[in-house]
């Protein structure tokens, strides 16, 4: 490596700093990318064969109290 064989090569540095910017930024691209052949869960959900409950899980009454009582 150039930088480290001339550390005080300010031209050597400039172009390693650009380089290891480049890179970065490529590997930040592969990480976020998504499989264009995977399918999404949105896509695999059927809206229209799922209901409401009669009867909420949860009523005022019956819902978990998250603070404590004095």
């Amino acid at each position: 490596m150039v930088v480290k064989v001339r550390p005080n090569d300010k031209d050597a540095k400039l172009k390693y700093q650009e380089c290891h910017k480049i890179v970065k930024q490529k590997a930040f691209e592969r990480a976020i990318a998504s499989d264009p052949h995977r399918r999404s869960v949105v896509d695999t959900l059927d809206i229209e064969s799922m209901s409401e409950p009669k009867t909420p899980e949860f009523t005022p009454k019956t819902a978990p109290s998250h603070h404590k009582s004095p």
